[in-house]
């Protein structure tokens, strides 16, 4: 596994099979302080003679910023008149002892004895990022920005395996603009530095673009800003809202506290969570407004943002989480620019607070537009009558299907149990969700399973189906990540058949049988091997063959393990472009996203983005 050449032995020691999710990011949480940025912050730049890095390491060093040099795979020199030290080439899937070999690791910890960085700003394309922030944290670097697109959604969930398993190191990103202090004139990564201007509020965003506009109204205000935060839009970052949240709370330079959201995910929800608390230990809270963006998405299409990825449940639309920023004190407004004068006349004690539910139930209707362009269908909520852009997903007949996944099953009528994969971005590793699909009349759910973003599964009164769902660490090896399963797959049996007993259902009349779990890590096999993102798996058990029989599967996929890495091509090849708008396969060749507006005319809007879209894929038998 790529990470484990990173990973100390005492670690995979520590690594237990059942060690839950929660001891085992205690110890990252407490690399928070990381965040604070000053005017004696040493960053260093990996990728540094790159183009872009050279372009934004200029400004950052002309605005103040204490950059002492950087990395480059195989140089050592000067560059900007600032030191560069070698490294190795950033590649993904080397050995442990190669690694040691080729010295990466050494050459980094060269730049730490050299330049003693406090920050690194990471610049390395898509491809090699990963590996870049392995090196950065194995050479316990305490910041780390990583600004990269499009990296491939296993290689984060191989980076968080790594990450949450120490305490040294805090990652901010990917996929974000960086950070910057305006009254440290320290910036790390690219924020736009004419908008900024040394002041009381501080910011963190999701979306760059929306925090420019974010930073730019606070500008016109008089406010200025103490500290901003782009975590970036990847659905595994590494500093969410509430970190953040939590370095402003005792932020001497911070007076009032301003929030930019999107559709997907819950980092909102939980941040919602957290404002309610503090609101009530603080005896004087500063004031915290809030952005949802994404409030016109059409009914069943996510963000394309790249932390919009997944499907999302009815609690987590724009909607949602309104209504719990609103109850936790939150003031919410429609648009970017109108947090200035709001969050001044908040500061002036000259605000009267009105809730989009005493706007006659239609908030922010003045959002026409969804902030970011690219979206995709939902599975199961796609309204055909919507004119979508480019869908992201495919189908491929059986036999195609068979070829990519070297798969075969066989249809029966029995009790049926439906197991779906994907990435918990709340415990930031692999989840198998193991849930009863045969219908009513069987055993109801009686334990308390969390949902894949740490909401609670259904358990009302009457619904007589269970769900369960086990969270396992990316980076185990195949014999334990199998044990694992067949673990926690029988201690979920014996939790739901403990109470319930002569009830008749699949874990209940024949347990977490071997030949379940057997089924369920060739699946968890396969959801790593091909880059999944999300893989359902509908099962039936033969009662007559006393065997679990394949009814169907389906997978959706991240195209980024393709279009930044040249992986899984059997995969993408698959891919059906038939339903896709004309115009925006064309847009696609070029790196533009379009979207065509709603109706019978050929309008639509343009986006440019800095590298091609993301879509998913989807294959089904």
């Amino acid at each position: 596994m790529a990470s484990s050449r990173l990973m100390p032995d005492t670690w995979r020691l520590l690594r237990g099979l059942g060690q839950k999710s929660q001891r085992r990011s205690l110890s990252y949480a407490d690399t928070v302080e990381n965040l604070r940025i000053k005017a004696e912050t040493r960053v260093i730049l990996q990728g540094f003679t790159g183009k872009q890095a050279t372009f934004d390491a200029k400004q950052s060093i002309e605005y103040g910023t204490k950059i002492v040099g950087g990395v480059r795979p195989g140089k050592d020199g000067e560059h900007l008149g600032l030191p560069v030290v070698p490294s190795m080439k950033a590649v993904s899937f080397i050995p442990y002892v190669s690694i040691r070999i080729l010295g990466g690791v050494a050459k980094l910890r060269q730049a730490m004895e050299r330049l003693k960085p406090d920050a690194t700003a990471v610049y390395v394309a898509a491809p090699g990022a990963a590996a870049a922030i392995e090196e950065a944290i194995e050479s316990e670097i305490p910041l780390i920005v990583a600004v990269a697109e499009f990296i491939p959604l296993h290689d984060m969930l191989r980076v968080q395996d790594v990450l949450r398993t120490q305490s040294k190191s805090r990652l901010v990103g990917p996929n974000c603009p960086g950070m910057i202090n305006p009254h440290a004139r320290c910036r790390i990564g690219f924020p736009p530095i004419p908008f900024f201007q040394a002041g009381s509020v501080g910011i963190v965003s999701k979306s760059g673009t929306l925090s420019y506009e974010t930073v730019a109204s606070t500008t016109r205000a008089g406010l200025g800003q103490s500290l901003v935060v782009g975590i970036g839009g990847d659905p595994l970052p590494g500093t969410d809202f509430v970190d953040v949240l939590k370095v402003f709370e005792h932020d001497e330079n911070t007076k009032g506290i301003i929030i930019v959201g999107e559709i997907g995910g819950t980092a909102e929800l939980r941040a919602a969570e957290w404002i309610r608390d503090y609101k009530k230990r603080s005896a004087s809270p500063k004031p915290i407004m809030a952005l949802i963006a994404g409030l016109q998405a059409p009914p069943g299409v996510v963000m394309g943002h790249a932390g919009a990825v997944f499907r999302d449940r009815e609690e987590e639309t724009a909607r949602r989480k309104i209504q719990m920023l609103e109850e936790a004190g939150v003031v919410l407004t429609d648009h970017p620019e109108k947090f200035g004068n709001i969050m001044r006349a908040i500061l002036d004690r000259n605000y009267q607070r009105t809730t989009s539910l005493q706007q006659n139930n239609q908030p922010f209707d003045l959002q026409k537009r969804t902030l970011h362009t690219s979206t995709r269908p939902s599975r199961f909520y796609f309204n055909e009558s919507i004119n979508q852009p480019l869908r992201r997903g495919f189908r491929v007949p059986s036999y195609q299907v068979n070829l990519a996944f070297k798969l075969r099953g066989s249809l029966s009528q029995a009790q049926r149990v439906q197991l779906q994969f994907f990435p918990n971005r709340l415990t930031y590793m692999p989840c198998l969700r193991v849930k009863d699909t045969t219908g009513e009349n069987v055993v109801p759910l009686a334990i308390e399973a969390k949902g894949d973003e740490g909401q609670a599964a259904n358990s009302k009164s009457g619904n007589s189906n269970w769900r369960v769902e086990i969270s396992y660490p990316y980076n185990l090896d195949a014999s334990a990540c199998k044990k694992h399963l067949v673990e926690e797959m029988g201690r979920a049996s014996q939790t739901i058949t403990g109470d319930n007993q002569g009830r008749q259902g699949v874990l209940a009349s024949i347990g977490a049988t071997t030949g379940l779990a057997e089924m369920a890590w060739s699946f968890a096999k396969l959801f790593k091997e091909k880059e999944a993102s999300m893989l359902t798996i509908d099962a039936a058990y033969d009662a007559i063959a006393a065997e679990w029989k394949l009814l169907w599967i389906d997978a959706e996929f991240d195209d980024s393990a393709y279009k930044s890495s040249k992986r899984q091509a059997n995969i993408y090849e698959h891919r059906d472009t038939s339903a896709f708008v004309p115009e925006a396969v064309e847009a696609e060749r070029h790196g533009i996203v379009y979207v065509r507006f709603p109706g019978d005319n050929n309008l639509g809007t343009l986006g440019i983005s800095s590298a091609p879209p993301r879509f998913l894929y989807r294959a089904n038998i």
